[in-house]
């Protein structure tokens, strides 16, 4: 029997319907690629939309309560008639049927209050220990006795130098926090970081508690 001849392999790319495997795999990643930015622009639309909505839930609620924009008055005129639609507005929302309540407006605000005023105590103190530290520097001019520690004076400077920018931006973050909580709308947003800040010092508190009865016991 005669050794049979082996096939070659077809070096002629497969072509379907006229399309070559590159320009078909080209076409794949072009659909795959517009599909995604379709995706993105509906919801980018859907975020545009929602946005939308609330806005006008919002002022559609502000205008039942009797509100009325007075930015365009000078003052003083301008702080009395704001400190009077604003007491007329507290007044009707207080008196409000339980049917019409259907906005989560108090809670949100009971909830925000101590947060926003927690990030700017922290940032005040913060800003104030970086101002001291500074000042601190400043009159070893002065007092070069008061150093913590001796040796070379540009030396002592980089030292401190860390610790400076790192209170300041660690302030920034505390300030940053609290204008975002201040204006945003998401009272789930509002509720978490409410809800961790409790569990962060009930924690605190019982670490410190089991501190000092273990200290008593000693």
């Amino acid at each position: 029997m005669g050794k049979r001849k082996k096939s070659k392999p077809c070096d002629k790319p497969i072509v379907i319907n006229g399309i070559k495997p590159d320009e078909l795999k080209q076409i794949f990643i072009e659909a795959i690629l517009e599909s995604e930015e379709i995706k993105k622009k509906n919801e980018h639309e859907r975020q545009e939309k929602k946005l939308q909505q609330k806005e006008k839930e919002y002022n559609d609620y502000i205008k039942k309560l009797g509100y009325i924009d007075h930015s365009t008055k000078k003052q003083p005129w301008r702080f009395f008639l704001e400190f009077g639609n604003g007491v007329k507005q507290f007044l009707k929302m207080s008196f409000r049927s339980k049917e019409e309540f259907t906005e989560f407006i108090v809670i949100s605000s009971l909830l925000k209050l101590p947060l926003i005023l927690l990030f700017d105590v922290l940032m005040l103190i913060l800003f104030l220990a970086d101002i001291c530290i500074i000042l601190y520097l400043v009159v070893q001019f002065f007092l070069p006795d008061i150093r913590l520690f001796s040796g070379f004076y540009n030396i002592y400077y980089l030292c401190f130098l860390p610790l400076i920018f790192s209170i300041f931006f660690i302030a920034c973050f505390f300030r940053m926090a609290s204008i975002e909580i201040e204006n945003t709308d998401d009272n789930n947003l509002v509720f978490g970081v409410f809800t961790a800040l409790a569990t962060a010092a009930s924690i605190i508190a019982a670490v410190v508690s089991v501190i000092t009865i273990v200290k008593d016991q000693l």
